[in-house]
């Protein structure tokens, strides 16, 4: 009889635990902590869209994405501080409020959205923060699109260009409380491109000039465009243009743009052919070689610089080009070689 009962107690028991486990499971799931928070904070029920994900990079510190349950258009972002090995967080912040005032802004957009798809464009669903920064604003300021037809370099003054004014043109019709317009693009090390007070931006010369100054990789791929040809003039069996500092496979860079969109600073790469060893005098020859043809190339007041490198030697770099003498010009070719 005692063994009976026995029994009967660890079978309680274990019946307890495993319905404690699945309790302490379901409350401790991420929608329903996220659920427990948005209750007590705005008296709404959350869906959750994206569950953020959680590595030891971020040690359990993510952000999830859902959606109200009232109004599932309305999506919105939760930033947890968590813990890696463990399945409770903390609540760092949220941006519904944001969420919810951009949403307002975005049905304005409702009518021109085919037309702003015609273009090539849709909306998109960028965070308006992550771990690494605050929420943009408490007003809605910026409109994401994704360029759906592909950001064009090879026709950039006759298509990109106007495709893009006519973006523009749409969302001031629109008569949002957009200002700022984020376009995610697939160019080399540039994803995105950032425009500033779209009302302002009344011809298609501003818009270039906005879309340059703040996108160097726009204006460096415009330059070598520009270039090709010079640069088939010059080069030579050992070696050839490219190795910029961000996009290798271009062999000119601006590094600095003045404020009307020109560039005031260029640097040419050259890159040598293996066979060609650092002791090689025809080096600095061909700096000098470079160096005369560029100076009738470009314009009086832009610097120019050059840089030059190879698979057995580390590179040189000339400030400055047009202003260094030949006599400096092999000296400084020359120590950085044998450096």
């Amino acid at each position: 009889m005692a063994a009976k009962r026995f029994l009967q107690m660890i079978g309680v028991v274990f019946l307890v635990s495993i319905v404690g486990s699945v309790f302490w499971f379901f409350n401790t799931s991420v929608e329903k902590q996220l659920n427990n928070y948005t209750k007590e904070k705005y008296g709404e029920k959350v869906i959750l869209v994206e569950q953020g994900a959680t590595h030891t990079g971020n040690m359990g510190d993510t952000v999830h994405k859902v959606a109200l349950k009232s109004n599932p258009s309305v999506a919105f972002n939760i930033e947890v501080d968590g813990d890696l090995f463990g399945r409770t967080f903390t609540v760092v912040r949220d941006d519904l409020e944001y969420a919810r005032k951009a949403s307002k802004e975005l049905i304005k957009l409702d009518p021109y959205l085919d037309k702003i798809a015609s273009l090539g464009f849709s909306l998109s669903d960028l965070p308006t923060f992550d771990l690494y920064s605050e929420i943009r604003s408490t007003e809605p300021y910026q409109v994401n699109l994704i360029d759906k037809k592909g950001f064009s370099l090879s026709n950039f003054e006759s298509e990109t260009i106007t495709r893009y004014y006519s973006l523009v043109e749409l969302l001031k019709k629109a008569d949002t409380k957009f200002v700022e317009l984020e376009i995610q693009i697939n160019l080399d090390s540039q994803p995105s491109i950032y425009l500033k007070d779209i009302p302002q931006i009344a011809s298609k010369s501003i818009l270039k000039r906005k879309m340059i100054t703040n996108n160097h990789t726009i204006l460096d791929h415009l330059l070598n465009e520009e270039m090709k040809e010079l640069f088939t003039e010059l080069e030579k069996d050992r070696f050839i243009f490219k190795g910029n500092s961000f996009i290798p496979e271009l062999g000119v860079g601006c590094d600095e743009v003045s404020v009307n969109g020109e560039c005031d600073e260029l640097t040419f790469y050259v890159e040598y052919v293996p066979t060609v060893t650092s002791d090689n005098p025809v080096i600095a020859e061909d700096a000098l070689f470079i160096r005369d043809a560029l100076i009738k190339e470009i314009p009086e007041d832009t610097r120019f610089n050059l840089a030059g490198r190879g698979v057995p030697f580390n590179g040189y770099y000339l400030e400055d080009l047009r202003s260094l003498s030949d006599e400096e010009i092999k000296n400084q070719v020359q120590q950085a070689l044998s450096e």
